[in-house]
């Protein structure tokens, strides 16, 4: 006896002989058409069933699981699944906004609002991103980031505005940690420096203590009778001609630094000595002569903007 095929069933073959199968595939043409489909393995009519079709899996891809008989056949990516090809993955695209509600741990997407991959790492949405795009994602920011220096602050300190990270370091002062720079600046605490320190125009306010000895900048000139010799704001200023001048002119820097000092040494006589300033200052009590192997000093005031000889 025949049995019937009805479309949607899966005959098992237990129930009928090979030719009472393909007697009944043979004349009901109707049912076999209504049995093809995408998800139906179909015979043709007339097709020995001894010509089965075996479904297996592949290693690292699919997984066919069998059920049994009269159960269903399962099919299920492999575990630590191998992608094959040499074309790409395309990974779910959308916006920030469109992120899953109940993210966990591992997911990778990629964001259309910033451009980049991203991936849901340590409870977090985190960039993949190459090297040479820089920064995108920083904290709560993202996007297209860029850092800037700043001088904000009273010491060392980074802020963000925007899509800006700026990273401050403000100049050294009497209430500021910072940088030292070329401008005038006022420091507080006290400062030890080892080794070489070399002092231009300072000013310092309070108990300076050296230690070791100190090395001053000075200036040595070997001028002829009747030139006039420029003294600079260094410190020491030594004067060393051939022999004995009969006159000479010693014109003193112009509005220094106040409290600037300078001392004037001569190895030789100078009969006649005129000390003068290169500007307008005032030169108090000027030596009308120097003796050999003898000098004098002199102390700007800002204030009054006069030299004053000092003793």
């Amino acid at each position: 006896m025949a049995s019937t095929i009805v479309p949607g069933n899966v005959l098992d073959g237990l129930d009928v002989s090979q030719n009472e199968i393909r007697g009944e595939l043979t004349h009901a043409a109707n049912d076999i058409n209504a049995l093809q489909g995408a998800s139906y393995v179909t015979i043709s009519s007339g097709t020995p069933l001894s010509n089965e079709r075996v479904l297996t899996g592949t290693a690292n891809e699919i997984t066919l699981t069998d059920g049994g008989a009269g159960s269903t056949v399962t099919l299920t990516i492999s575990n630590n699944p191998v992608l094959p090809g040499t074309g790409s993955v395309t990974v779910p695209i959308g916006s920030v906004a469109q992120r899953p509600g109940t993210p966990v741990n591992g997911m990778l997407r990629y964001n259309s609002d910033n451009n980049v991959l991203e991936a849901y790492i340590n409870s977090a949405w985190d960039t993949l991103q190459a090297g040479s795009a820089g920064v995108t994602s920083l904290n709560s920011l993202t996007g297209a980031l860029s850092i800037a220096v700043g001088t904000t602050g009273t010491a060392f300190n980074v802020s963000a505005a925007g899509a800006t990270i700026t990273l401050n370091l403000p100049d050294a002062s009497a209430t500021a940690d910072g940088t030292v720079n070329t401008t005038t600046q006022t420091f507080a605490g006290n400062k030890t420096f080892s080794g070489t320190t070399a002092l231009g125009v300072t000013t310092v306010s309070g108990a300076l203590a050296i230690n070791n000895g100190m090395t001053f900048g000075y200036n040595t000139n070997t001028p002829t009778t009747g030139q006039t010799v420029t003294v600079n704001n260094l410190p020491y200023h030594l004067i060393i001609p051939a022999g004995t001048l009969a006159t000479l002119t010693l014109s003193l820097v112009s509005a220094p630094a106040d409290g600037t000092l300078i001392s004037i040494m001569s190895s030789q006589q100078i009969t006649s000595l005129t000390v003068s300033s290169a500007g307008s200052d005032t030169v108090l009590n000027p030596p009308a002569s120097l003796s050999a192997n003898s000098g004098f000093k002199y102390l700007y005031s800002a204030t009054s903007t006069t030299w004053y000889p000092v003793l």
